[in-house]
């Protein structure tokens, strides 16, 4: 699996490095705390993925969204942010990549928007502890999320 690497200079791309900065040592909290749970918007192919794999990700609406997603731990009844990842969709945002959310690096996605039902590939890190997560979009409005455990 490729870890996230800055886009060239010539590319559109959003910069996330003021999120990443302010989360630098230990991410608090979620990505979005405005992003939600919406089963009717985002399904995953199942709700029990592990560490490493590729998790397919559906839109029976086909909603709206970008290739950047977000996954977030559940812990003391809120969410805490541990990791971006990029996907890709019909072939678009190229191989499926991820970066730990706690890397002081600065990132950025290509701001491609895309549309209908997927799937979307989204990865899940290799590294990522079991337990109970969500992964949302993290570059469309409203961010969408989709709740999954993560086994080792």
């Amino acid at each position: 699996m490729k870890r996230l690497r800055p886009i060239s200079a010539g590319i559109t791309a959003i910069v996330l490095s003021g999120l990443i900065a302010a989360c630098a040592s230990q991410p608090v909290g979620p990505h979005d705390p405005e992003a939600v749970v919406q089963p009717d918007l985002v399904q995953p192919e199942t709700g029990t993925v592990a560490a490493g794999d590729t998790l397919e990700v559906h839109f029976p609406q086909e909603t709206g969204r970008g290739i950047a997603w977000s996954l977030e731990i559940r812990e003391e009844d809120d969410w805490h942010l541990r990791y971006f990842m990029t996907a890709s969709s019909d072939g678009i945002g190229g191989e499926p990549s991820w970066v730990d959310a706690a890397d002081s690096d600065e990132y950025a996605w290509i701001d491609i928007g895309v549309v209908g039902p997927g799937p979307d590939l989204v990865p899940i890190p290799e590294t990522v502890e079991p337990g109970e997560y969500r992964v949302c979009t993290a570059n469309s409005a409203p961010n969408i999320c989709a709740a999954i455990t993560v086994t080792s």
